[in-house]
């Protein structure tokens, strides 16, 4: 079973990627999920490592994970 299949366009999800047919409740998120279409990574860790991520939460979550603890 795929991703899209898991979750197709809906009233409940009525944001639905052009790419991929993945959809969501909320337009931002779609926003934010295009975002992986384009294999940019403007995202990059600032911590030494290097690492660029496509998203800014998952810099975040990057950052947290390694350089936040203790």
């Amino acid at each position: 079973m795929t991703i899209s299949s898991q979750y197709p366009a809906s009233p409940q999800r009525p944001y639905a990627c052009d790419m991929c047919a993945l959809s969501f409740n909320r337009q931002h998120d779609l926003k934010r999920h295009r975002e992986t279409h384009s294999g940019e990574k403007p995202y990059c860790c600032n911590g030494g490592c290097g690492k660029t991520f496509t998203r800014k939460d998952a810099l975040k979550r990057h950052q947290v994970r390694d350089f936040d603890s203790a």
